[in-house]
């Protein structure tokens, strides 16, 4: 797909749920709903930005926070019997005022919890190609379904009952509609204004189909969030084989306790551990690159880096964006690299990173976010702990 095809993506998040109240907030892995569905939109790469309409001020405030644009959605968009096209409307009107261009539009459902970025790629590629106007993620679906006849007497809907018993492969091929992502080209939606416009294409996803609609559906997709594969890694178990050219650290709160001492005249000093130094001084002999990004403006995080002779970026508040462009320049894949961080700011780059940690003191979403959680705290020797249980063990 061409990079000058503009695809945008439109959360629509009410704060009204009578079922579920405040559903939206709600968390999964510690994380709302909500970021749950702008981080997963934040992570495709053929996204050119992600929007929240919502009636709630509480809902719109932690969009913000990830980082995420938001549309103030009127009352009489907001009940419960609005459609999502409705909102999808609205949001193209906010557009239009703006002069913000978008041939794309991906929206995004966020009682969806377990939604994969590279399925969200797929859709906007599909709906980029000429023979698709729109698309949807589904689930081969291969179960027997019975409705009733005007009597009330039960028959077969995708199959005759009155036939001998097809083997579940042999039925014609159907798919359950995930519910979670959809995604269309905007000329033929404002035309038809629905979600199916035009030609739809079906993109088979292997992402879990849950949606959060009740009470054990929320506990059902924490238990799922709790033991996922990759947990198994965490809380500090011996990966093998870790193959790391890059280590981008967070500074405060990794290498520092994210504590500040201030005094009388203002000047900021911190605590540092000389177990991270050392650590340092390894890694780089054996020829890892290293680089501490930070968003703090203190020199003291430049003369940090020069004493541990690291790349340094700092007073940067986009991190991703700054850590890929140093990936690139140094030729470092993401599968390559470890990102260690601690905090809201760090999530995209934790998930960037094929090798993420956080120190055992971190922000819970950040943990969340990140596959190895260590036993140090930040400040307490996190870096030392890297080299001897994930790199030195795996050379």
């Amino acid at each position: 797909m061409k990079k000058q095809i503009k695809s945008l993506a439109i959360i629509p998040a009410r704060g009204g749920s009578k079922g579920l109240p405040n559903k939206n907030l709600l968390e999964v892995g510690g994380t709302p709903l909500v970021a749950r569905a702008i981080l997963a939109c934040k992570s495709a790469e053929l996204l050119d930005d992600v929007y929240v309409s919502s009636d709630a001020p509480e809902i719109l405030k932690v969009a913000s926070s990830f980082d995420a644009e938001i549309i103030k959605r009127p009352k009489k968009l907001s009940s419960d019997i609005s459609s999502s096209e409705s909102v999808v409307l609205h949001f193209l009107d906010h557009l239009s005022k703006n002069n913000i261009l978008c041939d794309i539009v991906v929206m995004v459902q966020c009682t969806s919890p377990f939604i994969n970025p590279d399925d969200i790629n797929k859709l906007i590629v599909s709906c980029a190609n000429s023979d698709c106007d729109s698309a949807l993620l589904a689930t081969k679906f291969d179960h027997f379904i019975w409705d009733a006849d005007k009597n009330g007497f039960g028959r077969g809907a995708n199959f005759n009952h009155k036939e001998q018993r097809k083997r579940r492969q042999d039925l014609d091929p159907q798919f359950l509609e995930a519910g979670s992502v959809y995604a269309f080209k905007k000329t033929s939606f404002s035309l038809e204004q629905n979600r199916f416009c035009g030609r739809t294409k079906i993109i088979e996803t292997e992402s879990n189909p849950i949606q959060v609609d009740t009470q054990f559906d929320l506990v059902y997709a924490n238990f799922v969030e709790n033991n996922k594969p990759e947990k198994t890694l965490r809380s500090g178990s011996l990966p093998t084989k870790l193959n790391i050219k890059a280590l981008v650290m967070d500074f405060d709160g990794v290498l520092t306790n994210n504590l500040v001492l201030v005094n009388e005249l203002g000047s900021e000093s911190v605590i540092c551990s000389r177990d991270d130094g050392f650590a340092l001084e390894k890694i780089k002999l054996l020829g890892i690159s290293t680089l501490i990004l930070s968003r703090e403006v203190n020199d003291v995080v430049k003369q940090r880096a020069k004493k541990l002779k690291c790349d340094v970026i700092n007073g940067e508040n986009n991190k991703l964006k700054a850590l890929q462009e140093w990936c690139a320049d140094n030729r470092i894949s993401p599968n390559n690299l470890a990102f260690i961080g601690n905090d809201l700011p760090d999530l995209e780059s934790l998930r960037y990173a094929e090798f993420s940690f956080c120190p055992s003191d971190a922000n819970q979403i950040a943990k969340n976010a990140a596959k190895y959680i260590l036993r140090k705290k930040g400040g307490e020797g996190c870096i030392r702990e890297i080299l001897e249980n994930y790199i030195t063990s795996s050379t």
